[in-house]
């Protein structure tokens, strides 16, 4: 017998949805195309696949018979295909990859990590930078993603958060604990001359508190410099993020404490390009990201 493998798709999605139009829509071809498919089947296989009248269609006994052996194998072939496609060993090109520092080298480069030992013949490209000159790269094509604290509001980006993270007010474990931020008094170490975890913490938790009056002892930037800064001169402080090496190991060995209860927490955005056609490796490393980061 020699029967278009098609017409049994067709079949499987008319016998699913038991609508002529709905079927041909999801299939994406023409209604008429779609009958011709269905009749030609019938045709093949001498007998009658499914009643039909002006308001319904409805499967036979055959075509009941039928769709109880063949959707079920349609199904696992398609599953074997979509496996076939998506194997490590045929998703292969370039990923270039955006990230802000401390996140890049705490997280996503271990994340890189086991993504290529998953899918070898992936190269991976990391850019380090801040948040508006990833942005920049993305919109110049520079590089395909990024992973940013800011969300990017472009009609072509599509953004999705993937993370979220704390900041804490951190000190010395050897500062005093009579002092009560942010007092004017208080020392700050700080990213940068206008740094943004200082001033979100400030503006959440002391709106009265005058950015003009906050006394800074050192721009660093850079968590580890930052930290290490903290740890020689007691009784400065600074805003930082868990998700950074320096400032997880300090807490964890108690060399730097969280002076007090107020926590910031802040979104880990995944943006990239919408392309009409959003290459699958691409799309593989979003989901993999999205499920490793959890």
């Amino acid at each position: 017998m020699d029967l278009n493998s098609n017409h049994l798709y067709y079949f499987k999605e008319l016998a699913t949805t038991l609508n002529f139009t709905k079927a041909a829509k999801n299939l994406k071809i023409a209604q008429p195309a779609m009958s011709r498919a269905i009749k030609n089947l019938e045709i093949d296989l001498k007998t009658e696949l499914f009643h039909r009248n002006n308001k319904s269609v409805v499967l036979t006994t055959a075509g009941k018979l039928l769709a109880t052996k063949v959707i079920p194998l349609l199904k696992s072939i398609e599953v074997c295909i979509d496996e076939t496609q998506n194997s490590s060993s045929s998703i292969v090109g370039k990923i270039r990859i955006g990230t802000l520092y401390e996140l890049g080298e705490f997280k996503i480069v271990p994340l890189i990590n086991q993504f290529i030992k998953q899918y070898p013949n992936i190269e991976i490209e990391v850019t380090y930078g801040g948040d508006k000159e990833l942005e920049q790269l993305l919109r110049q094509g520079k590089i395909d993603s990024l992973f940013s604290i800011g969300h990017i509001n472009q009609e072509n980006i599509k953004t999705f958060p993937i993370l979220k993270q704390n900041s804490y007010l951190l000190t010395s474990a050897k500062s005093s604990s009579q002092k009560r931020a942010p007092s004017p008094e208080l020392t700050f170490i700080t990213y940068r001359q206008n740094d943004p975890l200082l001033e979100s913490y400030l503006h959440k938790f002391h709106p009265h508190s005058l950015l003009s009056r906050i006394k800074k002892k050192l721009i660093l930037n850079s968590h580890q410099s930052m930290v290490k800064m903290l740890l020689e001169i007691p009784d400065t402080y600074a805003v930082l993020p868990e998700l950074s090496e320096a400032v997880a190991h300090s807490l964890k060995n108690k060399s730097l404490k969280i002076a007090s209860k107020n926590i910031i927490e802040t979104t880990i955005f995944f943006s990239y390009w919408d392309q009409e056609f959003v290459p699958k490796r691409l799309g593989i490393f979003y989901n993999f990201a999205k499920k490793s980061l959890k």
